[in-house]
């Protein structure tokens, strides 16, 4: 999923237990050993984001109230986080001064995006959305995600630290989600056309958009871009 500066990968992978682990893909090409909350009742944990000092942050399934709860890692060190009183709450990107980025299931069981700065946590209220979600976020704490409006049409966005939110659309897709940006304002995710199928693009703001499927492949996303320009993805 996402990439940090000094080149190390978060993400997850499903064993032959059918069991979801999170990981960190190293920058020398090594692996850590497979990341599992000790509060993980339900054989899922995902890691979705990691900064520079290797925090890492995601979510992981309890089964007895058969929901997400989001953890930072730091260290050898979970911490649980839960936005307020939330169904669920998954993490999805953290910057260097531990800012992080996310969403959460609401008592009316809607998704609803959040950002944590500074230690204090608030709702990421974006006009005319119904549902909507916070995936990346920089260390200007602008943030990307996307949300979906009454006409069931998802769009992306991105939103500075001031609260200046801009709608971004792929041209002529019907589905936009903007999942990762980097300090230099650079801007990836993931877009569909008609023909069903995701494709891949990096946006250069404000309207600079550039295509990009995987060789041979049916489907690509693009989540993580540092600021050298790398990029992890699906």
């Amino acid at each position: 999923f996402q990439i940090s500066n000094r080149g190390d990968i978060a993400g997850w992978y499903v064993d032959p237990s059918d069991f979801i682990r999170g990981f960190v893909r190293f920058r020398d090409g090594t692996f850590s050993q497979p990341i599992v909350d000790p509060s993980d009742t339900g054989h899922s944990t995902l890691a979705s984001g990691i900064n520079n000092n290797r925090t890492v942050v995601g979510s992981f399934f309890v089964v007895t109230d058969n929901g997400f709860h989001g953890f930072v890692l730091s260290g050898r060190a979970f911490t649980q986080f839960d936005f307020g009183s939330a169904i669920e709450t998954d993490l999805a990107g953290i910057n260097d001064a531990g800012d992080f980025a996310g969403y959460f299931l609401d008592n009316s069981e809607v998704v609803r995006a959040f950002v944590s700065i500074d230690g204090v946590s608030k709702r990421v209220k974006i006009p005319g959305s119904v549902s909507d979600y916070a995936v990346g976020i920089n260390n200007a704490d602008t943030i990307v995600g996307c949300y979906e409006d009454s006409l069931s049409v998802t769009h992306g966005y991105y939103r500075n630290a001031t609260g200046n939110m801009t709608s971004v659309d792929f041209p002529g897709s019907t589905f936009t989600e903007l999942r990762g940006i980097n300090d230099k304002g650079w801007i990836v995710g993931r877009y569909l056309l008609d023909t069903g199928s995701y494709h891949g693009f990096v946006l250069l703001p404000p309207n600079t958009f550039l295509p990009y499927d995987y060789p041979d492949s049916t489907a690509t996303s693009l989540n993580g871009i540092n600021n050298t320009g790398f990029i992890t993805g699906r």
